[in-house]
């Protein structure tokens, strides 16, 4: 339980650190922090014995509070109203949602590319654009991170991240999905799934799930 604790407070000591503060990508950024600020110790402990199955189902629509955004969650992930988003504790795995007004999405994500990203052991593996069943556009993008160990357990550790980027000319909605890179093939068609069922309302959602 201590190299996995340890290998997540390098995470998230890596996203501090090697990412820069890049003005379109501001709200990326801090939305990486705070979702991995939400993993805990005892999600670590569980890490890879949780999930013996792919998740294949999703849950009803949840509308996320403080945000237009509502979607399908996977099954078996818990709402956190920390990160704006859900946590699965067993695989160590979360999905997340921000918001930003005045940037288009296409402004949002249009540094995200290998060039930008070469020197900071990221590997772009896919860029896809897509639509969402309300007619929405956006950008569907999987990138994997190789966090190369600098401590006593000499244990690199690869995460992949899934990043939807939508919304209109006047706002930009991001879906963020973070999980360990040995789960994918466990979870990342549910996680993909999940983030195109996003619709974005016209008013901003005011209860959390589960609260009267």
């Amino acid at each position: 339980m201590l190299k996995q604790t340890t290998n997540f407070t390098r995470i998230k000591s890596y996203i501090q650190k090697e990412f820069t503060m890049n003005r379109r990508l501001y709200f990326l950024i801090a939305l990486i922090i705070i979702c991995l600020n939400g993993y805990s110790q005892d999600s670590t402990a569980q890490f890879q014995d949780s999930i013996h199955k792919p998740v294949i189902k999703l849950g009803e629509r949840t509308a996320i509070k403080g945000t237009h955004i509502s979607l399908l969650p996977p099954d078996k992930f818990t709402y956190s109203d920390k990160i704006k988003g859900f946590v699965h504790a067993g695989s160590a795995s979360s999905l997340a949602v921000t918001e930003a007004d005045g940037i288009s999405w296409i402004q949002a994500c249009q540094s995200i590319n290998q060039q930008t990203l070469n020197g900071q052991s990221v590997t772009l593996l896919t860029t896809e654009d897509v639509t969402l069943k309300d007619g929405t556009t956006g950008r569907f993008i999987v990138m994997r991170i190789l966090l190369i160990s600098n401590d006593s357990t000499k244990q690199d550790l690869e995460f992949e991240r899934l990043m939807l980027f939508a919304g209109d000319y006047n706002r930009t909605v991001l879906i963020n999905a973070n999980y360990p890179a040995l789960m994918k093939s466990l979870i990342y068609d549910t996680l993909r799934e999940s983030m195109l069922s996003v619709e974005i309302s016209e008013t901003i959602n005011v209860p959390a799930p589960d609260e009267k």
